[in-house]
């Protein structure tokens, strides 16, 4: 991983198709969604409790980890 944003169009195109893939399947389900979600107090606070990282996720990574954390509520047992 680069510390760049400067992208390949490879690269770009595989974060534009991952981002396309969470949020159309989230799209996908929305009638078997609640109308809120939302983590626990004390889950929410411990995303931050732990220190910055020094070297930052890929592009995909991240995309990941905002999934599981914004959209995939379940997981937290809600």
């Amino acid at each position: 991983m680069t510390n760049s944003l400067d992208y390949s169009p490879q690269e770009f195109q595989e974060i534009l198709d991952k981002t396309s893939e969470i949020l159309t399947n989230q799209y996908a389900n929305l009638e078997t969604q609640k109308g809120f979600n939302a983590p626990s107090q004390d889950t929410l606070e411990s995303w931050f409790d732990g220190p910055l990282p020094r070297i930052g996720l890929a592009p995909l990574q991240l995309l990941d980890e905002a999934k599981n954390k914004v959209f995939d509520f379940k997981s937290f047992g809600l």
